[in-house]
């Protein structure tokens, strides 16, 4: 743990200096043995957290940590920018609405916005959820394992509900489907007589960073038409999605892949709507 902190030491020093530092000048801000601090240096340059400049005299801080911060950036502006879209969401859907985000192998709930109804669906802020389970969950993990960010081996599916989805290989072609139609549903996959449905966020390089879902009872939400609560998740995400790109319109697919071919992302069609699910699609208990 020691060790830790004395890194951490390093790189803090490293971001309040308006130039590069020397091992000397490091060691001093530190309070370290020069030694130590060239240690520590080959260290998280290995890892790309500093590189050396002026042929290795001076020190400054990486690029994976801008890559870090612009994640951490992200999920800032990602939710600043959904927050209006989830009110007039669940304005609209009488249900509560949901932003959620890939945290390791859980889906982490960051922003909400409850329904006015008495009877609501409501997890608490900063709930983590397993990555086959709901449908928020399972829209982050299709971007996810078309990148091969995620294999499926690595997933534990356990059951939460005696609904929840836990076949490898039905969760794999549930995965294709989602990135076919550009949405999901669950139902009672969490807690019994909830509903939900899930729509991806995508970045400005057409990769999913967040889901925006809405949740609730779920024979109030089939009253009130599956099809049109689709339609209303699907219009909000790729709303979202415009702003936070910065562009008009949505890719229908994904960045291209390393070969020049288009690589499928979690997207809705062209025009942004959702495709209206039949009566064995979409609503299938997962």
């Amino acid at each position: 743990m020691k060790a830790l902190f004395r890194a951490l030491d390093i790189l803090e020093a490293l971001a309040q200096a308006d130039h590069g530092l020397t091992v000397q000048q490091l060691a001093a801000r530190t309070r370290m043995p020069r030694s130590t601090v060239y240690r520590f240096l080959g260290i998280l340059a290995r890892k790309g957290l500093i590189q050396g400049e002026a042929g290795g005299r001076t020190y400054r801080l990486g690029l994976v940590l801008f890559r870090w911060g612009a994640a951490v950036s992200g999920r800032i502006e990602v939710r600043r920018l959904a927050i209006p879209v989830m009110e007039e969401l669940a304005a609209k859907s009488g249900e509560s609405a949901f932003l959620s985000v890939r945290e390791g192998l859980t889906s982490l709930c960051i922003e909400s916005r409850e329904s006015v109804s008495p009877l609501r669906y409501t997890p608490r802020l900063g709930m983590a959820l397993p990555l086959h389970a709901g449908a928020a969950s399972r829209i982050l993990l299709a971007d996810e394992v078309l990148h091969r960010r995620i294999h499926l081996p690595q997933l534990r599916l356990d059951r939460l509900t005696p609904f929840t989805l836990t076949g490898r290989a039905e969760l794999g072609r549930r995965l294709d489907e989602i990135r076919a139609r550009g949405y999901e549903t669950s139902e009672e996959e969490i807690f019994e007589g909830t509903m939900g449905i899930a729509a991806p966020i995508f970045d400005y390089r057409g990769e999913v960073v967040a889901a925006l879902s809405i949740g609730g009872v779920k024979e109030r939400m089939t009253r009130f038409g599956v099809s049109g609560l689709v339609d209303l998740v699907v219009r909000g995400a790729a709303e979202v999605s415009r702003t936070l790109a910065g562009r008009p319109e949505i890719p229908a697919s994904g960045p291209r892949g390393r070969r020049g071919e288009e690589t499928r992302s979690v997207a809705p069609g062209a025009s942004g709507r959702a495709s209206r699910p039949g009566p064995d699609r979409g609503r299938g208990r997962a």
